[in-house]
């Protein structure tokens, strides 16, 4: 699977999160993809959405942190960016898109 591969993505599939305010939290688990989101009143289109009881995930400033999983022993592929975050008690979540969306938005390809 190429690092931020749609397909690759199903419910239930556990990332990381590394933002400057909580730093590296692992076990956040994806739920689901929506074909569009509203977050803070704007449209988001292909935005995933996971989350983690009980632990701080993202906080303001942390929108551009990476979302990734382990790869091999102590190594990790970036496979999205944050977007947005909120805690609805117990849970913390977490918006990003993937870095398949990324490229697709902007017309690039993410070297990996």
């Amino acid at each position: 699977m190429r690092t931020g591969d749609e397909r690759g993505w199903v419910s239930g599939r556990n990332v990381g999160a590394s933002g400057r305010n909580y730093l590296a939290k692992c076990s956040v688990e994806v739920f689901n993809m929506q074909s569009t989101w509203v977050i803070n009143g704007n449209a988001r289109s292909n935005v995933w959405f996971g989350r983690r009881t009980g632990v701080n995930i993202a906080a303001p400033g942390d929108s551009g942190a990476p979302i990734y999983v382990p790869v091999g022993a102590g190594n990790a592929a970036i496979v999205g960016m944050h977007i947005a975050g909120f805690v609805v008690a117990p849970f913390d979540q977490t918006w990003f898109h993937s870095v398949g969306n990324i490229e697709s938005q902007l017309g690039v390809t993410v070297a990996y």
